[in-house]
C-alpha cells in the first residue's frame, strides 16, 4: 500500500502521452559515447565500447553514437575514413545484441554537401526579408537551421533518417539534440508565421514522434504528448548546484510538475569537463561519478557515458551493484507508474510534499524525492561526506537496512552512508 496523497494534481493542466516508451530502456542503461569520445568518434572505438559493455557483465538498452559520425554537419552518410565499412559494423553489433540510437540536430553547417540544395529549396530559417537563410552560430559551427514550419523541410530531414534506420541494420532511434528557440536568429522569418517562437520547438519535437519508442528529446514546448524520453540538459562535472550533482533533483521535480514524465537525467558524472586524469583520458572525481551512479539508479532511466571501468574494479562492482538495483527494484516500480502516466498524468519522480501538503518542511527538501507515494530516495550529494540529514514525512518507513521508523514526521541527523550505498525508504503500513 502506498501512503494516504493529499495532491490534488489531476494531469488535467497538460496534454498527457499515449503510451509508455520502451520497457527495455527503463530497466537497462543506455550508453553514449559521447563522454570520452566526442567528435573522435569512429568504427574501432565504438566496436570496443560495446565489447566492453559485454566484457564487464553489463546489460544495454541500446548504444548511442554521439557527434560527428558524418563528415560535415547536416549530411546523414557515415565518414568513410571514421567508419570504413559501416554495414558490417552494424551487422556485427546486431549480432552481439546491440541496437543503436545516432545523434541528430537542426543545423547544416555551410561546409556540408546538403547547404547548398537546402537553401535553393528554402529548407532554412531565412532572414526576416528576403530569401537568404539566416545563419546561426551553434556549437558545432554556423550554418542554416532547418524551418520544420515548412513541410518540405520536414519530409526531407525526416526522409533522411528513416533512411538511415533503413539501410543500417540495428538502428532502432535517434537523440534530437538542440531545438530551442535561443538558437533562432534575433530577427528572422519562416514559412508559416510563428505567433510564438516557442512553436518551432514544437514542430521540432513533433519530429520524434515516429521513433519515440526510443526517442530522446532534449526540448518541448506543449510536447507533454509526445511518447518520448526527455533528457535533462547538459550537467557539468561537479558537485553543485550550478549544472551540478546537486541540480539534478530539483531539476527532475520541475520537468516532472510540468507533465514530462519520461525523464532522462544526463550522463552519469556529467560532461567530463575538467576534473582529473586518468588513463590519458580527463573524468570526473572518482566520489562524484560514484554518487551520481547511485543517484542515476533510482532515475527513471540511466545513461551512461563515462564506463565504469575506466577507474578501478571496485568502481565496476558498485556500478553492477546499482544496475541490477535499478532493473529489480526501481524499473518495475517506475513502468507501473509509467503506465498511470497515460491516465492521471502525475509524476513518476515527485517532491515529498506530495504525499504531505500539511507539512511546510516537505515543502523545503530538494536533495530527496519519492518514486510513486512510497519509495523515498535520499542520495549524498556532498563531497567526504558518508551521512546526511534525512527528513522523513509522518508515516511508518523501512529502511534499505530494515530499520522502522514510526514517529514520524521526523529528521534523522548525520545518517550513514557508506560510499558504495544510498539511502532509500519503503512506506509500509
Amino acid at each position: 500500500m502506498s501512503p494516504p496523497s493529499t495532491s490534488t494534481w489531476s494531469g488535467g493542466y497538460f496534454n498527457k502521452p499515449n503510451k509508455v516508451p520502451s520497457e527495455v530502456v527503463f530497466r537497462h542503461p543506455i550508453w553514449s559515447t559521447w563522454a570520452l569520445h566526442k567528435t573522435s568518434v569512429d568504427q574501432e572505438k565504438l566496436l570496443a565500447y560495446a565489447a566492453n559493455i559485454r566484457k564487464y557483465g553489463f546489460n544495454c538498452s541500446h548504444l548511442e553514437l554521439d557527434d560527428r559520425y558524418t563528415t560535415s554537419y547536416g549530411e546523414f552518410e557515415f565518414d568513410p575514413v571514421k567508419f570504413p565499412n559501416a554495414s558490417d559494423m552494424f551487422r556485427t553489433l546486431e549480432a552481439d545484441g546491440f541496437l543503436v540510437s545516432l545523434w541528430t540536430h537542426p543545423f547544416v553547417n555551410y561546409d556540408s554537401t546538403n547547404f547548398g540544395a537546402c537553401m535553393k529549396k528554402g529548407f532554412f530559417v531565412r532572414q526576416p526579408e528576403g530569401d537568404l537563410p539566416a545563419l546561426v552560430h551553434w556549437w558545432n559551427g554556423i550554418g542554416g537551421i532547418l524551418d520544420f514550419t515548412n513541410p518540405g523541410a520536414r519530409e526531407w530531414y525526416a526522409y533522411h533518417l528513416r533512411s538511415l534506420k533503413a539501410k543500417y541494420r540495428g538502428i532502432v532511434s535517434f537523440k534530437f539534440d538542440a531545438g530551442e528557440t535561443s538558437y533562432l536568429p534575433q530577427q528572422f522569418s519562416t514559412l508559416l508565421p510563428l505567433r510564438d517562437p516557442s512553436l518551432y520547438t514544437r514542430r521540432y519535437s513533433e519530429m520524434a514522434t515516429p521513433f519515440k519508442e526510443r526517442a530522446e528529446l532534449r526540448v518541448g514546448y506543449q510536447s507533454q504528448n509526445i511518447s518520448c524520453f526527455f533528457r535533462i540538459m547538459d550537467r557539468d562535472s561537479v558537485w553543485g548546484y550550478e549544472l551540478g550533482l546537486k541540480s539534478i533533483i530539483p531539476t527532475v521535480l520541475t520537468i516532472s510538475i510540468l507533465g514530462y514524465q519520461f525523464v532522462l537525467p544526463d550522463m552519469i558524472g556529467g560532461n567530463v569537463y575538467p576534473n582529473r586524469t586518468y588513463g590519458g583520458q580527463r573524468l570526473p572525481d572518482r566520489e562524484l561519478y560514484i554518487r551520481w551512479l547511485e543517484l542515476s539508479a533510482f532515475m527513471p532511466a540511466m545513461r551512461f557515458s563515462v564506463p565504469p571501468w575506466e577507474y578501478d574494479a571496485t568502481v565496476v562492482d558498485i556500478a553492477r551493484k546499482f544496475t541490477k538495483l535499478h532493473e529489480t527494484l526501481v524499473a518495475p516500480r517506475v513502468l507501473e507508474l509509467a503506465a498511470e502516466v497515460l491516465d492521471t498524468g502525475d509524476p513518476i519522480i515527485r517532491p515529498l510534499w506530495w504525499i504531505a501538503t500539511e507539512d511546510e518542511a516537505a515543502y523545503k527538501i530538494d536533495s530527496q524525492f519519492l518514486i510513486g507515494d512510497d519509495l523515498m530516495v535520499a542520495p549524498v550529494l556532498e563531497p567526504g561526506k558518508q551521512e546526511r540529514d534525512i527528513y522523513l514525512p509522518a508515516g511508518r518507513w523501512e529502511s534499505y537496512r530494515g530499520e522502522y521508523y514510526d514517529k514520524g514526521p521526523m529528521l534523522l541527523t548525520d545518517y550513514h552512508v557508506d560510499l558504495n550505498e544510498i539511502a532509500y525508504f519503503l512506506w509500509v503500513q
